[in-house]
């Protein structure tokens, strides 16, 4: 006599075979230009290989990982990751490929970390990893960017552009340099520029750049930060003696056109401490100027009467700069 099983029966029987048949993939970190928004799927063995099946697309789950179910396959399970197309795919650092295969006898839960899509690779091997671990607070719509000679010094390259992972740490690749490995970290203009913690422009040095460990740094400020908090300089001058009652001093700089005689630049006499000042506000980065008592036939000079460079300022944190006339071009001091 024929007998047959219960309906309950089969239906667990068949729940269970379809549980035991089945690959649980978890990825547990991702690279930080992946957007949250943007869909990840498994293809491989299992669905002919299509790159954007949404029956095996990953869905965030509370505690922040991805998790997608994929059948187990006799033998082999062999799958890539990809963002919904093979030019997305999931690569190593050269911007190679990369297939998972594992024996599926063994696992039923897989946990992947992904470190690397093809099309934000730049498909080169030869590069060093920089970290930047700290900088003061910027604008949250600013973005943080590397400049050197690799790309002309080009700020805002979206090449260089650092992306910040799920720790808070900002990552960018830089090519490897013939020679030390020059770097600036900017937020897309000169005026926002790294700067050390004097307030003065940085750039960075790497004497010997490795591929294998990240290059970890700090921002010590930005200079536009520096340039609100610390708008200007006071120069105070010292002129060597004897200089005439009715003359004055005047700065005769490059934000002036190098008027040598402009009565808006015109220093103010301190009989208390002999000094000459004035305060010169923050035009651009750097002040050239040179002092004179009215014009080019008596601009300053070296203590022997010859002419001397254009003076070099630097705007920074420092709020003061002493400076002291060794000559003047018709009346050398010595």
């Amino acid at each position: 006599m024929k007998r047959s099983l219960p309906l309950w029966t089969v239906l667990a029987l068949l729940s269970l075979t379809t549980a035991c048949y089945q690959v649980d993939l978890y990825i547990t970190e991702w690279p930080p230009e992946t957007s949250g928004s943007e869909p990840i799927y498994a293809t491989g063995n299992f669905n002919g290989w299509k790159e954007a099946d949404a029956q095996f697309r990953f869905k965030a789950l509370p505690d922040g990982r991805w998790h997608t179910r994929l059948p187990r396959m006799a033998g082999r399970l062999k799958f890539k990751l990809n963002r919904g197309s093979w030019r997305t795919l999931e690569s190593d650092s050269c911007g190679n490929d990369l297939e998972h295969q594992f024996d599926i006898r063994y696992s039923t839960a897989l946990s992947l970390q992904v470190s690397h899509w093809k099309d934000y690779s730049s498909n080169r091997c030869d590069f060093v990893e920089v970290h930047l671990v700290q900088a003061p607070p910027f604008p949250k719509n600013d973005d943080l960017y590397a400049c050197g000679p690799f790309n002309e010094w080009k700020l805002g390259d979206k090449r260089f552009r650092f992306q910040q992972d799920s720790t808070g740490v900002w990552k960018v690749r830089l090519p490897r340099w013939a020679g030390p490995l020059e770097y600036q970290v900017n937020r897309g203009n000169w005026n926002s520029i790294e700067a050390d913690s004097n307030g003065l422009p940085v750039v960075r040095v790497l004497d010997h750049p490795s591929a294998s460990s990240p290059e970890e740094i700090k921002v010590d400020d930005w200079t536009d930060r520096v340039a609100r908090v610390h708008p200007g300089v006071f120069l105070s001058v010292e002129v060597p003696k004897p200089m005439r009652s009715e003359e004055a001093l005047y700065l005769a700089a490059d934000f002036n056109n190098w008027n040598p005689s402009s009565e808006a630049h015109r220093l103010q006499f301190d009989p208390v401490s002999g000094r000459h000042g004035i305060w010169v506000r923050r035009v651009k980065p750097t002040l050239y100027f040179k002092l004179t008592r009215g014009g080019w036939e008596t601009v300053e000079t070296d203590a022997e009467g010859k002419d001397i460079d254009n003076r070099v300022w630097h705007f920074q944190k420092k709020d003061t700069l002493y400076l002291r006339v060794e000559g003047w071009i018709d009346r050398p001091a010595l």
